[in-house]
């Protein structure tokens, strides 16, 4: 059986019908001038200022569980501190596009929707089963067609609905609005 340490497996499932949210950069998710999303949008990265950590799945927002409109808005401000920061300077943050945890499923069964150990209930994971017992670690590889086949769908799953994300907020070191 498959597991990972950053499943929480007691943690309420995932509805088909629940929409998610997957953060997107530019240029190396998303084109702005194409409108197209790469499938680098759903690989999994190599994590850390050595880039040594293997990412185990896609971060994805679990829109039912913003509390209110102000918690919805400070999920879509984490992109500006994850791609504005020096290890990305050729990509800056875009927005976000918008899907069923549903239509993943749909794509292949080897794409598994889990909760996160010790995480914010709308923060989940995106998971790819390797084999039997064990998940992809970043990055996937790029030399199997299933795996191409699943990016490209995935990414082509949401190039219809990708919005803006809403102007930077000044944000304090606790999460709050200056």
């Amino acid at each position: 059986m498959r597991s990972d340490k950053s499943i929480d497996y007691d943690a309420p499932s995932i509805g088909d019908k629940e929409t998610l949210i997957r953060l997107l950069c530019s240029p190396l998710y998303y084109d702005e001038a194409t409108g197209q999303v790469s499938i680098d949008a759903f690989d999994l990265r190599m994590l850390g200022r050595k880039q040594n950590q293997p990412e185990h799945y896609a971060s994805l927002g679990r829109e039912k569980f913003f509390a209110n409109k102000e918690e919805r808005q400070h999920y879509l401000q984490v992109g500006y501190t994850v791609w504005d920061d020096k290890e990305w300077d050729s990509n800056r943050y875009y927005g976000y596009g918008t899907f069923l945890a549903c239509e993943a499923k749909a794509i292949s069964s080897r794409i598994e929707l889990w909760p996160l150990k010790g995480s914010a209930p709308y923060h989940i994971g995106l998971f790819y089963t390797a084999s039997e017992d064990a998940y992809y670690k970043g990055p996937l590889p790029k030399d199997d067609t299933e795996i191409l086949f699943m990016l490209s769908e995935l990414a082509e799953m949401i190039e219809d609905n990708i919005e803006k994300a809403p102007e930077r907020e000044l944000l304090t070191t606790d999460g709050e609005s200056l």
